[in-house]
């Protein structure tokens, strides 16, 4: 925990393991969400889940329809449902941008819950955002016009200004990561350009990884995720990858139980306490 309170460096000052481990850090914390008493009794991984259930569901990309696999899926499905979303449909700040698109924004506060402002006392805004991480080999970065010494500029086909910029390659690969929003967090993009769940991929990856002669399966204690969190992860991810039928542990079930049915009744309770006003 001491590390997660250290002041954040700026990521472009941070070792590929100082990248890893701040995105780390994220997905502890999606996972602490599932964990708290207000949702660790609806998570999806209590329940007995079909393979078919479990592809139908899969977080998937609506620009591309492909669906997100590994342990990069099962920590989207979290992040959905710990969110409130209805679906498991995602898409990335890139893509909206290209698709014409706006990202919902929110204040930011800081750990007493006060607002955080910029340079100008204005409030810092932010979208609610995944992220992932990949290796790139190379990078963009904005392009200088010569002339005046200023990143050039140009503008979309939407009529949207931004700024042009271009590849540079790494000498060595750079850990980067990749924003991905809820479809709901996102405005303004034609519908028609988005598309449905593709699963076409799906047999291949999983032959690959049958495929494989150690275990495929992520090192979760690495990342910080131990204990009953792991265990869990781990069996749905099992499932997921191997196309099987997902049955959770006796103790996902009594959790299920237990906190299920008082996340239940609150609600009902709350319901009748208006009515009786």
């Amino acid at each position: 925990m001491e590390k997660e309170n250290q002041e954040r460096k700026d990521w472009n000052e941070m070792s590929n393991n100082e990248r890893l481990e701040f995105v780390n850090q994220k997905k502890r914390i999606v996972v602490g969400m599932a964990l708290s008493e207000r949702n660790i009794g609806k998570m999806f991984w209590n329940y007995d889940l079909s393979n078919q259930k479990i592809e139908k569901t899969m977080p998937y990309n609506k620009a591309t329809g492909k669906p997100f696999l590994g342990l990069n899926g099962v920590m989207l499905r979290t992040f959905a449902q710990v969110n409130g979303y209805k679906s498991n449909e995602f898409i990335s700040a890139r893509q909206v941008f290209e698709l014409g698109g706006k990202i919902k924004t929110y204040p930011m506060h800081d750990k007493e819950g006060k607002p955080i402002l910029d340079k100008d006392g204005q409030p810092v805004l932010k979208g609610k955002s995944f992220q992932y991480e990949y290796m790139a080999e190379y990078g963009m970065q904005p392009k200088i016009d010569p002339n005046t010494n200023e990143p050039m500029k140009a503008i979309s086909k939407e009529g949207r200004e931004y700024i042009v910029k271009e590849r540079v390659d790494y000498a060595t690969p750079k850990l980067e990561t990749m924003n991905i929003y809820h479809i709901s967090e996102v405005s303004g993009i034609d519908k028609s350009k988005l598309k449905s769940l593709d699963l076409s991929n799906l047999p291949t990856y999983r032959e690959k990884l049958a495929e494989q002669t150690k275990n495929t399966l992520p090192n979760l204690e690495k990342i910080g995720i131990t204990g009953v969190a792991k265990d869990t992860i781990l069996r749905f991810l099992n499932a997921q990858n191997k196309g099987l039928d997902y049955t959770p542990s006796q103790l996902q079930k009594s959790i299920a139980m237990k906190y299920g049915k008082a996340q239940e009744i609150a609600p009902k309770q709350k319901e009748q306490g208006r009515g009786g006003r």
